[in-house]
C-alpha cells in the first residue's frame, strides 16, 4: 500500500487536478491512498471568512460567493462539456449551502471550533472534486471522510491525535482492496463529532498518520519542487538535489529554517521506518528524494535561512551572574508563550537569544520578565546557517550586512544579521 500527498500548489486550478488524475491513474494501484489540500488558497479565504462572520461584518457572505464562484469556475474547466452528466456540481452546490449554514447557525461560543468547522470545507471541497474527476476518467477511486477514522482531542487549531482510536479505525476501515481511497488531510474528529484541525503542515501530517497505521510501503509528498536542496534553488543556482536524505537531517535542516516537511509529520514515518520521497507534481518521471532512517548525508554543503528574526538580550537588573536558575525562569517563560529558540548565546551578566518575530508574543515576554531583567531586543534580522561551507564562501552571502551574533562549531557557521 501506498500513500500519495498532493497539497494545495498543486491543485490550485483545473490543470492541476488534471495533472494530479494523470499522476494518480499511471502510479496508484487499488488499495492506495490519496490524500489531498485544499486547492489554492481556499483554507486562507475560509479563515478570513469564519472570522469576519465572529466579528458580524456585514459583507462576510460575499467572500463565501467568491469562494464558490472559483471552485464552480474549475470544475466547468473539468466538466463543462459533460456537465448535465457529472454529479459533482450537485456535490459541490451542497456543500457550499452547508457552509452558508453553518456560518449562521453552528456555535460561536468556542471560537476556535467555529473557525475548524468552516476551515474543513477546503478539503471536502477539493477532495469531492478530484474524486468526481478522476472517475470520470476511469481511476477506480472511493471518496472518504478522513473526520471517521482520525480522531483528536478538542484543542481545537492544533488537534492531538489520538492513536490508539486513529490506528484501530485507519486499520479497519481505510484501504479498500478495490480502490484507490481519495481523502482529506488536515482534518479529524473528537469523540463527540466535532470536527478539528491538525495544525501546522497538518496535511503531511495526515498523510504520515495514515501510512503509520496502514503500515503503508512508502509514502510521497507531491510538491511544486524536484526534491529537497542543500540550498534555495531560487536563491542559488547551484543548489544541490539530495538523492537521499536521513530523517534525523531533514530534522535538523527544518530547525535551521529550511521548509522541507515539519518534525511531527516525520516522526511516525521515522519509528515505523517507512521511506518518505519528495517528488515534483510538475515533473512526475524525476525520481526526487528519498528520506529514510539512514543515509550518508553528512558532507554535503548546506546555505540555510530563516527570516523575521528578533534577538533579545536578558541583564539581571542587579547585575548578578547570570545562572542556571535565571537561564531556567527564561526557559520556562519560552514554553509557556510558545517561544521556539532559534539560537542563543550567554556571557557572566546576560543572555541572548533569537526566535521568530511575533508581536503579540514580544509583548507577552516583555510584561512577564520585565521585573527581572533589562531586556533588550532588535528586529528585522535573519539567521544563516552555512554547513561544510568554506569561510569566504560564507562572507560572500554576508556582504556588508551588520553581524549581530556569529556562532562557529566544527562543520557550521550561524551568523544573526540584518542586510
Amino acid at each position: 500500500m501506498k500513500v500519495f500527498k498532493f497539497g494545495g500548489a498543486s491543485v490550485k486550478d483545473a490543470e492541476g487536478v488534471r495533472n494530479l488524475g494523470e499522476i494518480i491513474g499511471q502510479k496508484l494501484k487499488n488499495g492506495d491512498v490519496v490524500v489531498v489540500s485544499a486547492m489554492g488558497k481556499t483554507t486562507s479565504m475560509l479563515e478570513s471568512l469564519a472570522y469576519d462572520q465572529l466579528a458580524d461584518k456585514p459583507d462576510a457572505l460575499k467572500q463565501l460567493a467568491g469562494i464558490r464562484d472559483f471552485h464552480i469556475s474549475l470544475i466547468d474547466d473539468l466538466f463543462g462539456n459533460h456537465r448535465g452528466e457529472a454529479h459533482v456540481f450537485e456535490r459541490i452546490d451542497e456543500l457550499f449551502s452547508k457552509i452558508e449554514h453553518d456560518l449562521n447557525h453552528e456555535s460561536r461560543k468556542i471560537r476556535k471550533a467555529f473557525i475548524d468547522r468552516i476551515l474543513s470545507y477546503g478539503e471536502i471541497i477539493s477532495t469531492a472534486i478530484v474524486a468526481e474527476y478522476a472517475k470520470a476518467k476511469g481511476v477506480t477511486v472511493m471518496w472518504k471522510d478522513i473526520r471517521k477514522f482520525i480522531r483528536s482531542d478538542d484543542n481545537f487549531g492544533a488537534a492531538r491525535v489520538d492513536w490508539v482510536t486513529t490506528n484501530t479505525n485507519l486499520q479497519n476501515g481505510l484501504p479498500e482492496e478495490d480502490f484507490i481511497v481519495i481523502t482529506q488531510g488536515y482534518i479529524a474528529s473528537t469523540a463527540g463529532g466535532k470536527t478539528t484541525t491538525l495544525g501546522k503542515e497538518g496535511s503531511d501530517f495526515s498523510a504520515a498518520i495514515i501510512a503509520r497505521a496502514c503500515n503503508a510501503s512508502d509514502v510521497t509528498f507531491w510538491k511544486d519542487v524536484a526534491g529537497v536542496f542543500n540550498a534555495d534553488p531560487k536563491k542559488e543556482p547551484d543548489a544541490h538535489l539530495f538523492s537521499n536524505l536521513s530523517y534525523r537531517q531533514v530534522v535538523e535542516m527544518t530547525y535551521y529554517g529550511a521548509k522541507i516537511i515539519h518534525p511531527k509529520t516525520m516522526r511516525p514515518l521515522a519509528v515505523a521506518d517507512i521511506p518518505l520521497f519528495v517528488r515534483s507534481f510538475l515533473a512526475p518521471s524525476l525520481p526526487g528524494t528519498r528520506i529514510v532512517n539512514e543515509a550518508d548525508d553528512d558532507d554535503i554543503s548546506q546555505v540555510i535561512f530563516k527570516e523575521n528574526q528578533v534577538l533579545v538580550s536578558f541583564k539581571i537588573i542587579n547585575l548578578e551572574f547570570i545562572g542556571e536558575h535565571n537561564i531556567g525562569l527564561i526557559f520556562y517563560t519560552f514554553d509557556r508563550l510558545g517561544i521556539q529558540v532559534n539560537i542563543m548565546q550567554s556571557s557572566a551578566i546576560s543572555c541572548t537569544f533569537a526566535f521568530d518575530w511575533d508581536e503579540e508574543r514580544m509583548d507577552n515576554l516583555l510584561e512577564a520578565l520585565s521585573d527581572k531583567f533589562s531586556m533588550y531586543f532588535n528586529k528585522g534580522l535573519t539567521l544563516g546557517t552555512f554547513k561544510r561551507l568554506p569561510e569566504e564562501k560564507v562572507e560572500s552571502y554576508l556582504g556588508e550586512s551588520e553581524v549581530f551574533l556569529k556562532q562557529i562549531t566544527r562543520s557550521k557557521v550561524r551568523v544573526l544579521y540584518k542586510e
